[in-house]
């Protein structure tokens, strides 16, 4: 959920409550609500939890008896390239004190 949403949601509920109309939340305000909350922005760091070290200890056996049959010159590594159209948040507001692990993004 992103700051610009906690605003918005944050002058929402501002203008059901009595004497509160004229509430608006900036910034500012944001910021001292997650500091008073405990509240942080983190990323989720690697892959941990998209891992699957069975199957990695296969290749690592497998991989090598592949490659031989093609020549060096027409093997390529693109591990790192792709569109994220639809990707997911690097980053999530969370209690300080939460650890985030991150997934693969498919």
């Amino acid at each position: 959920m992103s700051g610009t949403i906690l605003k918005e949601k944050a002058d929402n509920f501002a203008k059901r409550l009595p004497g509160h109309e004229n509430f608006k939340a900036t910034d500012g305000w944001l910021s001292r609500w997650k500091v008073r909350h405990g509240i942080k922005c983190k990323k989720a760091h690697g892959e941990k939890n998209s891992s699957n070290v069975e199957t990695a200890e296969k290749w690592k056996e497998d991989l090598p008896n592949l490659l031989r049959l093609y020549d060096p010159d027409n093997i390529y590594n693109s591990d790192e390239i792709g569109l994220f159209c639809r990707a997911t948040p690097d980053g999530f507001l969370v209690y300080k004190h939460t650890i985030l692990a991150g997934h693969k993004k498919r």
